[in-house]
Parts: C-alpha cells; sequence; structure tokens
C-alpha cells in the first residue's frame, strides 16, 4: 500500500494535510545548506515534530481513535519522507491494531498494513 493510500482512508484530510505541510516546511529548511546528508537532516526534523504534535497525543480532551489515526498519520509521513523515528513507529503499529479493534478503519485498511508494518519497521536511513 502507497503512502497516499494509507493516508486517504486514515479519513483525515486536515490533519494528515497539516502534519505533511509541517513536514515538508521542516525538511525544506534543513536541507538548504548544503552537503548535509540524510541522516542530519532526520536528526534536525523529527524532534520538532514530534515535540509540535505531543500536544495532541498528551491532550485528555481528544479521543482514542483520533489519536491513534494521528500516530498512524505521522509515522507514515515521516516515512514518506525517508524518516523513522522508532517510539512512532510502534506507536502507529498499536494504533492499526486498535483502529481495527475497535472498527475504525475499513476492511480494505485492513489488509494494507502488514505491508506497512514491514516498511515501517524495516526503513532503514539513508
Amino acid at each position: 500500500m502507497k503512502h497516499q493510500q494509507i493516508l486517504d482512508k486514515l479519513a483525515a484530510r486536515g490533519l494528515v494535510r497539516a502534519m505533511d505541510e509541517e513536514l515538508a516546511r521542516w525538511v525544506k529548511h534543513r536541507m538548504s545548506p548544503p552537503g548535509r546528508t540524510h541522516a542530519e537532516v532526520e536528526q534536525d526534523v523529527i524532534p520538532p515534530v514530534l515535540l509540535r504534535w505531543r500536544c495532541l497525543f498528551d491532550a485528555e480532551d481528544v479521543g482514542p481513535a483520533a489519536k491513534d489515526i494521528a500516530r498512524v498519520a505521522l509515522a507514515t509521513l515521516l516515512h514518506k519522507y525517508g524518516f523513522q523515528d522508532p517510539g512512532t513507529t510502534a506507536g502507529a503499529l498499536r494504533a492499526v491494531d486498535e483502529l481495527n479493534r475497535h472498527v475504525v478503519l475499513s476492511d480494505a485498511f485492513e489488509g494494507g498494513p502488514p505491508r506497512s508494518r514491514s516498511s515501517w519497521s524495516h526503513h532503514r536511513s539513508r
């Protein structure tokens, strides 16, 4: 399953767009000095993005399904940009299980996550 297919199935267009735009800004800003490696950009991008979205994950007035959707979206978007954060990946994998258990995701999505799981779990930074 491709990144956009996963994101579309989350049915959270506004959230996905906000996360994607933020990641794009951070990546562009951090890649601007010439000669930076992918690993250096990854180290500069992931911490502030995680800090920014932690408020959503920690919010008491946000339901578990919304948090799980956000976890999957964030892990998918990080992967789309060639990045991975082990904690985010682990949270997204648990979130997919919870979303499936509570029948929040469609059957079509249920068939996709194993491949998504594999790519999230085995992604290596360049």
